[in-house]
């Protein structure tokens, strides 16, 4: 995890707001446990699987739920003024592969001074693949872990983490399992993830990314962390009309979320990784 901390005041937050919370030090915890997880008392971390049984050959994923407590947010894992990203870790399971967490796309925040951050609030929902290896024994349950950590800001910031645990049964193919109204919701929500920016989409004017898209009348782009710095992200960040065409300084690709919003109404959320040529 990387600290984002980019303001000394918002730094100073951190700390001082654990401390004025009553996040203490005790002896039998010399290296301050309380303290750097103070904010996992607005925040809980959930695990939940697209299914409770599965067959090997469907689409599997996990769900890691973050859940704030009202007013409370955390922070998308790429560029912020203040906060660092949420990041999550699962245990490693024989027999399974987990591929590469989905993070939703973040709001915008602007606080007073021009500070920008990109966060969540209420709760965020991280899709995470997996699959299982065909050695793996029908009748098999499979437990998982997750850890989370975060930093979560009100009036204070505060640093936390959690845990959630989830298991899945390995069934036969020949058994259709029954899906219940949270397992559709959950489908629906892998079907609305993110889709990768076709393949052209991006043309590069000098130092200048152009994204034209047909029909688009709104691009809001999420930096990750990675990526190349923004002249003025708050101006760029967030764009009206038919292309999105930031202003880049240094070197470096053009890496994100760019959600579109198009005229006749519909949002796509595009997973944006283009290097300069």
């Amino acid at each position: 995890m990387s600290a984002g901390c980019k303001f000394g005041i918002v730094c100073r937050l951190v700390v001082v707001g654990a401390m004025v919370l009553g996040a203490r030090v005790s002896a039998q915890d010399e290296g301050g446990e309380d303290l750097y997880s103070a904010g996992s008392a607005h925040v809980s971390t959930r695990l939940l699987p697209s299914s409770n049984r599965v067959r090997m050959e469907d689409e599997k994923f996990l769900t890691v739920r973050l859940i704030m407590d009202e007013g409370w947010h955390t922070y998308w894992p790429g560029m912020n003024d203040t906060g660092y990203g949420v990041s999550i870790e699962l245990d490693p399971v024989e027999g399974v592969t987990f591929g590469d967490p989905i993070y939703p796309t973040p709001e915008r925040y602007v606080a007073p001074g021009d500070i920008l951050d990109h966060v969540y609030e209420g709760r965020m929902i991280i899709l995470v693949p997996y699959t299982i290896d065909e050695d793996v024994e029908v009748g098999t349950q499979l437990n998982f872990r997750v850890r989370s950590e975060f930093l979560v800001c009100k009036d204070v910031c505060l640093p936390g983490k959690g845990e959630g645990t989830a298991r899945v049964g390995l069934i036969a193919s020949d058994l259709r399992p029954i899906k219940n109204f949270a397992e559709r919701r959950m489908a629906s929500m892998w079907n609305a993830r993110p889709v990768d920016l076709p393949e052209g989409s991006v043309v590069w004017e000098g130092d200048r990314p152009v994204v034209d898209l047909e029909g688009g009348s709104r691009y809001q782009f999420y930096p990750a962390e990675d990526c190349a710095g923004f002249v003025d992200l708050l101006r760029d960040g967030d764009v009206t009309g038919e292309a999105f065409s930031p202003e880049l300084e240094g070197e470096g690709a053009l890496r994100g979320r760019l959600r579109v919003t198009f005229k006749d109404g519909r949002v796509i959320d595009y997973d944006v990784d283009s290097a300069r040529p």
